[in-house]
């Protein structure tokens, strides 16, 4: 499992003293793990990292969706759908496994697909640069990435960094892309 890293205390989100009262598992989807060829101890030790990943109070909440030749293994939530960000006080409202989640990661294969069929229209290439898209990015030694380094992981453009991240940030577009533009790649 990798580790991440802790925000400052005021930015961790607040966890509940027990982890049952956040956690929801709908155990009437689930089927036996050993119908699909897993082991009930396969399935403990994966909820056992997800419970280690909310530990760290990064995370609001998870959910927890898996299924295996067709059938779901896991259906499971741990968190809050209210009350335990920074700065609030309660009471706690545990998520439901079938509640909607933000899965910000996962939408980069939407944006992928969806590039590819700019590309596919002729609308633009993988080798076009990013700053010939959003001039500003030139910035820093950055002039030359392209579409196809962002997508592929390779054109070294670093994360938020920890001591900027905030829930509030996510809805600020602008302040990101300010942010991503005014970086330096990391050194190779």
């Amino acid at each position: 499992m990798i580790a991440l890293p802790c925000l400052p205390l005021t930015r961790q989100i607040t966890r509940a003293p027990s982890l049952t009262s956040v956690t929801r598992i709908d155990r009437s989807a689930e089927c036996d793990p050993l119908a699909v060829g897993m082991t009930t101890d396969g399935v403990e030790r994966i909820w056992a990292a997800v419970q280690t990943l909310y530990k760290t109070r990064l995370h609001p909440s998870l959910t927890l969706l898996i299924r295996r030749h067709g059938q779901v293994v896991m259906k499971r939530a741990i968190g809050c759908a209210d009350g335990n960000l920074p700065g609030q006080t309660g009471p706690q409202v545990a998520l439901d496994p079938d509640a909607p989640q933000c899965i910000f990661s996962a939408s980069k294969a939407v944006t992928a697909l969806l590039i590819h069929k700019l590309v596919e229209d002729g609308e633009l290439r993988l080798t076009d640069r990013i700053a010939d898209y959003i001039p500003e990015f030139a910035q820093n030694g950055k002039q030359d990435i392209s579409i196809r380094g962002l997508l592929t992981h390779r054109a070294g453009v670093p994360f938020i960094p920890r001591e900027q991240a905030e829930p509030d940030l996510l809805l600020d577009w602008d302040r990101i892309v300010q942010m991503i533009c005014e970086m330096p790649p990391p050194l190779p």
